[in-house]
């Protein structure tokens, strides 16, 4: 017997809010600065190191933030604000979360992969020493970038950005040195630095002081040779303060995002989408032009935002991109197009990508001292955009909770037909009872993914460690076994941690990354950071990589047949199966499990050869459908070939047909009048009526201009 499942719709009921495109018509219009250069400096040996040009140093840090006009008001309100806003942003999420999986204890039950990959990457650490430290500041703010020949470290410093520059073997050949004496603009940090690979140059950044002038000061250099002269740029926009601005490379500008506070500290905006001119930044010009748009806080989550950069010298054919978790189950990407001759932005339309639902978590345990800040949701420093032979990539990372505890969540998008996808996703909790936070990621040339992150807990001092995968691993796992950087030797005296970490890939010259190896910088123990090089071994090996393909429904037991799978229906279902690696299979086998509510389901498939980079191939198999209507089974299918696993490929399918019996729209009439035939009654008596609104009291905020609403739902 066939069941149905009968929903009464009532359009203003829907509790869910539906991201779409028009979100790009109601953004202001475009504001544009013309940046200027304020000077090409001497090489970095000729410049006086304790004045900027003969101009005192201005203290602008201390361990609270920034310091205004020798006030910390400023950064006591900002931090406040901030406070309120994280915890908004983490209730939101964390119901949402708790809508999509039942789970009230926001614990994602997954644990550290035990795959056994053939292709699994080996490791080894070459230069591993220490960076810079921020004593008495908080947070280290600590980032890097690695050139042919150079690498860079910036921190904050009392005077704001502070960096220093080693060759590749770990030398120091530019001490530590304060920004604003190459600038000569007082600076107050939040530093950003990159390697432009695409033209061989060097890219710090960070931002002036809020009442001082509500500055971004730029410094790109004028040669391949870090150590040699740059070409500095100040951009000024008097009406707010661009927090925590991150830079991005990208072939046809320089992208960043900020998230913009008022003059005052009290009251977050949104966040910013900046554009600059990169190819007059290079020639040092003596304008360079900045686009920016504001996308306004009531879009959510929009201070979790992340910038897109390029990994590898294939750039995009597109403009910049952006990723916004807007929800526990959805990224949001859009790309952004600038026009520095019209001085122009424009926002493109936003492309949801479903994900695995997560929670959010807020300040977790270490082994001695207070309580440590996740950024949790944030999208972590930084989003790297790649091209490896036409397949582009995107991969990105961020804090999510674990219970008590923070796990990193790792994800792989990629771009299929011209659609942004997501390719694979996975967390890290660790199996010792101590948090993994604050990560950061990186892709080489042959697809391997590089993750560092931060671990602290009961049993562990703030410390470095990392894990990595190569591209023919299965998916969704991260096969190298947990390796350690630095174990921290004391606990962190501050709440506020470190905000962002660096690992990027390797060049070991001009034009020319070096696939497997990667550089990454983190802060351990009390304000102390840590630099390393690590190679992931293995390299471009030649495999298959086996991918879910499309899955068809072929018979059904239930007469008459509806072309869905009902509960304890048997069915026929094709299993398409892809090869996205750079080898054939040789005799792929596929068995479908009993398990995720698939029954009696039948024997193996032969798959056999799947040609990399041709078309699918399906297999069919039979199983029973154990579940009720409305819910979901996924199939999973294990793939062998000989002694290789090649993973689990997954198919999940809901159950049954959901029909809408009736419908009612309530924005023709006036608030608070029902439509007409419709009355309000209350069996228990006394109590409170069902009336229209357009109040926009629930949250998130209904549809409007009217909805349904009763202020005590119990009665209902």
């Amino acid at each position: 017997m066939r069941k149905f499942t009968f929903q009464f719709l009532i359009i203003g009921l829907l509790f869910t809010l539906c991201c779409n495109n028009s979100y790009a018509q109601q953004l202001p219009e475009s504001v544009a600065v013309t940046g200027t250069l304020v000077r090409v400096t001497p090489k970095l040996a000729d410049i006086d190191k304790t004045t900027m040009y003969g101009e005192p140093l201005k203290i602008t840090r201390d361990m609270n933030g920034i310091i205004i006009n020798n006030s910390g008001d400023f950064a006591r309100n900002k931090r406040e604000t901030k406070r309120r806003l994280e915890e908004e942003m983490r209730e939101k999420i964390n119901r949402e979360y708790v809508l999509a999986t039942g789970d009230t204890k926001g614990q994602v039950k997954q644990s550290f992969p035990t795959i056994n990959s053939p292709f699994a990457p080996g490791t080894t650490i070459g230069t591993n020493i220490n960076g810079q430290t921020s004593p008495g500041l908080s947070p280290s703010d600590n980032n890097m970038a690695a050139g042919p020949n150079h690498i860079i470290q910036t921190v904050n410093n009392t005077s704001g950005t502070q960096f220093t520059i080693w060759n590749k073997a770990g030398v120091v050949v530019q001490g530590p040195t304060i920004l604003a004496t190459v600038t000569g603009r007082t600076g107050a940090g939040d530093p950003v630095v990159l390697y432009d690979q695409l033209a061989d140059r060097w890219f710090m950044a960070e931002f002036g002081p809020s009442a001082c002038c509500n500055e971004l000061i730029i410094a790109v250099s004028a040669t391949p040779n870090p150590t040699g002269a740059w070409n500095i740029y100040s951009y000024v926009d008097a009406t707010f303060f661009p927090d925590y601005p991150k830079f991005s490379i990208w072939h046809n500008a320089y992208y960043a995002y900020s998230r913009d506070f008022n003059t005052a500290g009290t009251a977050f905006l949104g966040s910013s989408v900046w554009a600059f001119d990169r190819t007059a930044m290079l020639a040092g010009a003596a304008t360079a032009q900045m686009v920016r748009q504001r996308i306004p806080n009531s879009f959510a989550n929009i201070s979790a935002i992340g910038s897109v950069g390029l990994e590898g010298m294939t750039p995009s054919t597109g403009g910049g991109l952006f990723i916004v978790p807007t929800s526990a189950t959805t990224l949001n990407i859009f790309e952004v197009t600038q026009n520095f001759g019209a001085a122009t932005i424009t926002v493109g339309p936003l492309v949801p990508l479903t994900v695995n639902a997560w929670g959010s978590i807020g300040n977790i345990a270490q082994q001695t001292g207070p309580t440590l800040n996740t950024l949790s949701p944030f999208l972590m420093f930084k989003l790297n955009y790649r091209n490896n032979g036409g397949t582009e990539s995107i991969v990105l990372s961020q804090s999510i909770a674990n219970g008590t505890r923070s796990q990193v969540r790792w994800y792989e998008l990629r771009k299929v037909a011209g659609n942004w996808t997501v390719f694979q996703q996975g967390d890290i909790p660790g199996a010792d009872g101590n948090s993994r936070w604050m990560p950061s990621i990186s892709m080489d040339g042959c697809g391997n993914i590089a993750l560092i992150y931060d671990v602290a807990g009961p049993t562990a001092h703030p410390s470095i460690r990392y894990t990595g995968r190569n591209a023919s691993d299965p998916l969704n796992t991260m096969t190298l076994p947990e390796a350690v950087i630095f174990n921290g030797t004391a606990g962190h005296t501050n709440a506020r941690w470190g905000d962002y970490n660096t690992a990027v890939q390797d060049y070991s010259a001009a034009s020319t990354p070096n696939n497997g190896s990667f550089w990454a910088t983190s802060q351990h123990s009390n304000q102390q950071t840590r630099i390393a090089n690590f190679t992931l071994t293995g390299g471009c090996v030649a495999a298959p990589n086996i991918t879910s393909g499309a899955s068809t429904l072929t018979t059904e037991s239930c007469i008459p047949n509806n072309s869905v799978i009902d509960p304890g229906e048997t069915v026929t279902v094709s299993f398409c199966a892809n090869n996205a690696g750079t080898a054939n299979t040789a005799n792929l086998v596929g068995t479908l499990q009993a398990t995720g509510g698939v029954t009696s389901p039948s024997g193996p498939q032969n798959y056999g050869v799947v040609t990399f980079g041709g078309p699918a191939v399906c297999r069919s198999f039979t199983f029973t459908a154990n579940g009720v209507c409305g819910s979901t089974i996924t199939a999973s299918i294990q793939m062998q070939d000989g002694a290789t696993n090649y993973g689990t490929l997954t198919y999940t399918f809901t159950l049954g047909t959901t029909v809408v019996s009736a419908a009612q729209n309530f924005d023709a009439v006036v608030a608070p009048a029902l439509p007409a035939s419709w009355v309000a009654t209350n069996p228990v008596g006394g109590g409170a009526l069902w009336v229209t609104s357009s109040a926009g009291v629930l949250i998130p905020v209904p549809s409007l201009p009217n909805s349904l609403f009763i202020d005590d739902p119990s009665i209902v």
